[in-house]
């Protein structure tokens, strides 16, 4: 009966360790996609100004 009982802890300890597991990669991976967030507002802000400076560049008369 301890065999079994043992047995039992043992698979527990096992399923609380994938369970951690799954856990830390699920944040990885959220913290990842903040990055790649983070990363394309930055790209839109650098396109959103690049049209601004050439419509500015195209709009600007020169003497």
């Amino acid at each position: 009966m301890a065999t079994n009982v043992n047995s039992e802890e043992n698979n527990d300890a096992t399923f609380n360790t994938l369970v951690g597991s799954v856990i830390t990669e699920t944040e990885s991976v959220q913290d990842t996609l903040g990055t790649i967030n983070d990363d394309l507002t930055t790209v839109e802000y650098l396109n959103n100004f690049k049209v601004i400076l050439r419509r500015g560049i195209a709009t600007t008369k020169c003497d």
